[in-house]
């Protein structure tokens, strides 16, 4: 197989495995504030993505970090972030979250689509 084919074949490949990978989950853009101990981090307040599916919320802030929340199974509206904090969400209105840790508040302001 000629190299022009394998790279045909697996971008068709990664193209049909993305479209169907990612009809489960809900991606938006968004604007999203952090606070720590009361204050505006500047260096992860900015653009944002918001990802959401039924086992995880994902949220990559404009310095490039990925935040992951895994809901607590006997606490509705209880997350669980990667490094095993807990935090609780509160839904403002339709496009805005305050996720909040003991120390710390992240609002996600979620763009109209």
């Amino acid at each position: 197989m000629t190299l022009r084919a394998t790279l045909f074949i697996s971008v068709m490949l990664s193209s049909f495995l993305f479209a169907h990978g990612s009809a489960a989950s809900e991606n938006k853009a968004a604007v999203c504030e952090f606070h720590n101990h009361g204050d505006l981090k500047k260096d992860k307040t900015g653009p944002c993505q918001y990802s959401s599916d039924k086992e995880e919320i994902k949220i990559k802030l404009s310095n490039g970090e990925v935040l992951r929340f895994v809901e607590e199974r006997k606490r509705k509206g209880h997350y669980i972030d990667q490094d095993g904090n807990r935090l609780d969400v509160k839904k403002n209105n339709d496009y805005t979250l305050t996720y909040r840790w003991k120390n710390q508040r992240l609002v996600v302001m979620l763009a109209e689509r």
